[in-house]
């Protein structure tokens, strides 16, 4: 999943992706620093959630945004007052100020509000059993438990965590687990 940092300023979009990596090194975080641009990197990578200044998130944006709200999640970098009808399609917000719990605050928030994916879909490669394996390893499962417990062998199980070692690009047990989580295909009790 795809976090968006639209602000002109190295330094902003440098420090949120910073603090975002610190979080989650395997989050894929894209950069876009030209507001004429904003519009078509939003429909390319289709990011859910988008850190933004009032350069890109603002009263004309929002009034020609062709994609819904509920499905970008969208948080002001505010250096001062929001507009109020801006204010109305931000899902939160952050003062230059804000800190890294700030941060870690609202991506909390909003990953664990995301909805499950639809893997049945081309830009989701994952198979069932391969979503299967993911929820075993979430769960602490051994390599070997997992083929117990679903009538493999471990020789399979290894192949399919290599294959979605390469399709997401997340190699260990504690990314994978975060990964299940925020797509909610485990629940946390």
């Amino acid at each position: 999943m795809v976090i968006l940092i639209a602000e002109k300023s190295d330094i902003i979009r440098t420090g949120i992706r910073y603090i975002l990596h610190e979080q989650d090194k395997n989050q894929i975080v894209k950069e876009i620093e030209n507001p004429d641009k904003f519009k078509r990197t939003i429909e390319k990578e289709k990011p859910f959630l988008v850190f933004g200044s009032s350069d890109f998130l603002n009263d004309s944006y929002f009034l020609g945004l062709k994609i819904s709200k509920d499905k970008i999640k969208y948080i002001g970098i505010c250096m001062g007052a929001v507009s109020q009808f801006g204010a109305n399609f931000l899902s939160d917000s952050i003062q230059i100020h804000s800190t890294k719990a700030d941060i870690f605050r609202i991506l909390q928030k909003f990953s664990t509000a995301q909805p499950r994916h639809d893997f049945g879909k081309k830009d989701h490669e994952l198979t069932t059993r391969e979503i299967e394996v993911v929820c075993e390893i979430a769960k602490g499962l051994t390599n070997k438990e997992i083929a117990d417990k679903l009538f493999l062998s471990t020789h399979t199980i290894v192949t399919h965590r290599k294959n979605i070692t390469r399709k997401l690009g997340i190699k260990t047990a504690s990314g994978l687990t975060v990964y299940a989580i925020i797509n909610n295909l485990i629940e946390i009790n």
